[in-house]
């Protein structure tokens, strides 16, 4: 439990980072995402410890779907971006990572259960297929905060719920 927190917490530390280099925002403003998201584990510590832990079987599956899941999300990164840069698409590539993303969150939502991240899923889903189609009004930018906020609230309802 707390790891997934903890791995999430990071993803949305480097999403917001990303956003605010595109932004180009003042340099001290890098330092936000991280302490952001070192508060986050320092709450989700705070909450997990009197959580008791899940059984090795429980434990074992969760691993198993985890992994299922990430590898799926990575092979269809690996397979679009290459696609995208050599159509002259590359512009769409963080965008297509963001689909990504969310769509490895959805399995992971009906199998563990999880329904929280059914709006991870759907928050990532959504603006990448926004900075696709209307990128002039929803840059990149604008695409990684909303990522790394999506996540944060994802860490959020888990420190909440202590799943």
């Amino acid at each position: 439990m707390l790891t997934g927190v903890i791995v999430l917490a990071i993803m949305a530390a480097i999403w917001c980072d990303l956003g605010v280099w595109l932004t180009q925002a003042p340099p001290a403003w890098f330092a936000v995402p991280p302490l952001i998201s070192a508060a986050v584990c320092l709450a989700a510590r705070a909450t997990f410890r009197n959580v008791p832990s899940r059984s090795a079987v429980e434990e074992k599956r969760v691993g198993r779907i985890m992994q299922e899941c990430i590898a799926i999300e990575a092979v269809g990164i690996t397979l679009t971006a290459p696609v995208l840069a050599n159509i002259g698409r590359g512009t769409f590539i963080p965008a297509a990572i963001a689909v990504f993303v969310g769509l490895h969150f959805l399995p992971m939502a009906w199998r563990l259960p999880a329904p929280f991240y059914n709006a991870t899923a759907a928050t990532m889903i959504v603006a990448g297929l926004l900075n696709m189609l209307v990128p002039a009004r929803f840059g990149v930018g604008a695409l990684s905060v909303v990522c790394g906020l999506a996540l944060w609230v994802t860490c959020s309802v888990r420190i909440a719920t202590r799943t």
